[in-house]
């Protein structure tokens, strides 16, 4: 080198006998090699006057914050604890966050973005929107692992090549078909080999299906086990090591030998590996070593600027053949319904106690204590369900118990696995979700169907099922009526409405003679009132096709809007107040005289009669205004029960909690035991009510003729298979809005929008139908 030349990695190469790259790491990449070589060529870089070409920024600070959705997930864990010693190697301070500590209905908590972090690591972002994933990395450096981003740095599980070597194997050992076992929460490796097992199968001519919302915890393995059956393959693709592990334990269980009859891989590892047998067949998922390359790539980007920001990390998977791969055995076929009586007539002198979980002891009591005098040798605990709403608080402002407390507590029972119990009384609405994680025991069978489906209204014994399985035995339904105080409207010369035009006119009329006097109320503690009103405007909201894993939205249509903006007319003219109906406050309202018009589902007549008990005839019962010509109406269901079997129930108490279940529920003598003003869900109880005719001593006047007239012109209701994410975008879309000059009809669109992405999000195909 001459005198003048200025000296470059390779010269400085050439001196100590090392290769170009070695001193590029040593110079640019501190931390990747030992601490005596970095200094030897740093020490020689400086003799010779080298002076880098690309100044490194120095970081405003030395933290980086990482964010989990869970600290405690296998993965999680693995991937952060890479990144942080990495990490560590380098002079930089980590902060690991939960989500649920850092993110809030408005997004990133500002305690998060004030940490001082100078970049972030986000895993498998749950509750962020790819919009305020971009917006952070315009204020930082960030990686988003198993997440999709466009223009922010993405890392992910590389699974192409290994999931094609394990089609290869099955396929070579002649699996004809495969069911993949996807998990409740996707993430975006498991939605991509899934992509990749429909390819691949369609590619090899095998048959493929996918088993959505699969629980990740071995508990939930005999619910995935059951929904598998109903349409069997020879091979199982799991898309967690949990999901595995679950349903090889529930298979075996169930006769079912892994892996002479059944071949079974999984995606990551077995976390239960040391007490599940055989070993299983599994596509590695390299966290380690991503969350290496995570680290590395996060410090590129904080130390310079320039450093592309659109690249994305792939580490590669690999395809580990385990012993739970086989031939199909083509002789067996998949075990038959083990139901062979009639539940009524099972034997069960057996000495058996049954668990049910309600939100209502008051309504299960007489019926327990009937039952367990004519069946003396069975034992039903009723248990009240736990207090929460929809935010996961421990009680509503009202300190009222429901039925959204007692999911949540049925839930978090089921998950621990803790004192699960046998039954649980919940609505129809609950049942596609509770079935869809496997919560729920399908006890179809052909003897039961045929038996029992006469015994039912049609409407109320479809609710009860879900792509041909049976998960409830039916109840009770509502239906829409009109509920009205005829002291007040006779003070103001008024006649109950037939249309909503009529008690819209007639409300802003008393309203302005007693502004005191709001008329009617919309109920908003849950969907249905206000669902129902809509669906009253003619308008079917939404339906749900299991077979081909559709579903069809119509709340943003003509006559969806419509039907909403009279009902906007109605709260804007003071005419109508929206609100929680429920507990004290609803109490409240009737008693204050302030509300004489109650448009709600029938089962509102027994909290009327009860706050005014001492008032016969105070009030009447009419059928519900029309929002067409009073001669066009059509009415709506709203709401209804049923009583479902735990899908972790033992088999030795199944039998008595089928014969409990269908006896409460459809034997006479249960039925006349329910609240007269209830609709059973039986053909017996609508016989009964037009034969009796009878007068309802509190309303003085025949009230089931009234609900059984209004259920004739209601059609069939349908159910999406998420009820939670249903109430929860209502309450973000809707209720804000449900107020005087709220425009509540323009947020329909967005409604639809929340539900149709967290739909797409589930795995199912979506159509919204936005008409002008």
């Amino acid at each position: 080198m001459s005198k003048d030349a200025k000296p470059t990695i390779y010269s400085i190469a050439k001196r100590l006998n090392l290769s170009p790259s070695a001193v590029s790491r040593a110079l640019n990449h501190p931390g990747r090699m030992s601490e005596q070589t970095e200094e030897l060529i740093r020490r020689t870089a400086h003799e010779m006057g080298y002076v880098k070409v690309r100044q490194l920024r120095r970081p405003a600070s030395n933290l980086v914050a990482a964010l989990t959705p869970n600290l405690s997930d296998r993965k999680s864990e693995a991937l952060l604890r890479a990144a942080k010693r990495r990490l560590d190697a380098r002079g930089f301070h980590t902060l690991i966050f939960e989500e649920t500590d850092m993110v809030t209905g408005d997004g990133l908590s500002p305690r998060f973005l004030e940490s001082g972090a100078t970049g972030a690591i986000l895993y498998h972002p749950l509750n962020l929107s790819g919009q305020e994933i971009l917006k952070l990395a315009g204020q930082m450096p960030v990686i988003a692992v198993d997440r999709n981003v466009p223009r922010v740095v993405g890392a992910q599980i590389d699974p192409d090549q290994a999931t094609e070597q394990a089609l290869d194997a099955l396929h070579a050992m002649g699996h004809a078909g495969l069911v993949y076992l996807q998990r409740e929460t996707p993430t975006w490796v498991s939605e991509h080999v899934g992509q990749l097992l429909a390819k691949g199968c369609a590619a090899r001519g095998m048959q493929f299906r996918v088993l959505r919302n699969c629980l990740s915890v071995p508990q939930a393995g005999s619910g995935t086990l059951e929904r598998f059956l109903r349409n069997p393959a020879s091979a199982v693709f799991a898309s967690t090591g949990n999901i595995a592990a679950g349903f090889a334990v529930a298979a075996q269980r169930r006769g079912i030998r892994i892996p002479q009859d059944l071949s079974l891989v999984m995606l990551g590892d077995n976390p239960h590996e040391s007490v599940i047998s055989p070993v299983i067949a599994q596509i590695t998922e390299p966290m380690d070593d991503l969350g290496k390359q995570a680290a590395e790539t996060l410090i590129d980007m904080i130390e310079d600027p320039r450093h592309p920001r659109t690249i994305d990390l792939r580490q590669p998977s690999c395809f580990l053949p385990g012993a739970s791969i086989a031939k199909p055995n083509t002789r067996r076929s998949a075990p038959a319904s083990t139901i062979r009586e009639d539940p009524l007539h099972m034997q069960t002198s057996e000495r058996i106690t049954l668990t049910v979980l309600s939100s209502s002891i008051r309504d299960l009591e007489p019926l327990i204590e009937r039952y367990q005098q004519e069946h003396p040798n069975i034992e039903v605990q009723p248990q009240k369900g736990g207090m929460a709403d929809f935010d996961g608080n421990t009680a509503n402002q009202n300190g009222t118990l429901g039925q959204e407390g007692t999911l949540a507590e049925y839930r978090r029972r089921f998950r621990h696995n803790e004192d699960v119990p046998d039954l649980l009384v919940t609505e129809y609405r609950n049942l596609p979700q509770l079935e869809s994680d496997g919560m729920l025991l399908n006890f179809s069978a052909p003897l039961i169907e045929n038996t029992y489906k006469p015994r039912f209204r049609d409407d109320c014994w479809q609710a009860v099922h879900r792509q041909a399985g049976l998960y409830g035995v039916p109840s009770n339904y509502g239906t829409m009526a009109m509920f009205y105080r005829t002291d007040i409207l006779d003070r103001f010369g008024g006649a109950p409405p037939r249309t909503w035009h009529d008690l819209i006119d007639l409300g802003a009329r008393i309203h302005n003679e007693d502004p005191a006097i709001t008329l009617t109320w919309l109920d908003t503690i849950y969907t249905s009132h206000y669902a129902a009103l809509l669906r009253m405007g003619g308008e079917d909201l939404w339906q749900v096709d299991d077979d081909a894993d559709r579903i069809d939205l119509r709340l943003n249509t003509a006559c969806a809007r419509r039907t909403a903006a009279l009902l906007q007319d109605a709260i804007d003219s003071g005419v109508m107040h929206a609100g929680p109906f429920t507990g004290h406050e609803r109490d409240e309202a009737l008693r204050s005289g302030n509300f004489p018009i109650i448009v709600h589902a029938n089962w509102q007549s027994d909290n009327i009669a009860r706050v005014f008990h001492d008032c016969p005839g105070l009030w009447k019962v009419a059928m519900p205004p029309s929002f067409g010509e009073a001669t066009q109406l059509h009415s709506a269901m709203i709401g209804g029960g049923a009583i479902a079997i735990s899908s972790k129930i033992p088999s030795s108490k199944r039998a008595a909690a089928l014969h409990f279940a269908f006896w409460a529920q459809s034997n006479p003598t249960a039925v006349d035991l329910m609240s007269p003003r209830t609709l059973s869900a039986t053909q017996y109880f609508q016989r009964r009510a037009q034969i009796e005719q009878r007068i309802d001593p509190f309303f003085q006047q025949q009230i089931l003729p009234i609900f059984l007239e209004s259920a004739s012109l209601a059609p069939p209701a349908h159910y999406l298979p998420f009820s939670t994410q249903t109430e929860m975008a209502f309450q973000r879309t809707m209720v804000p809005f449900l107020k005087p000059g709220g425009a509540s009809q323009n947020h329909l669109a967005d409604w639809q929008e929340q539900l149709a992405a967290y739909a797409i999000s589930r795995g199912y195909t979506v159509a919204t139908h936005d008409d002008e």
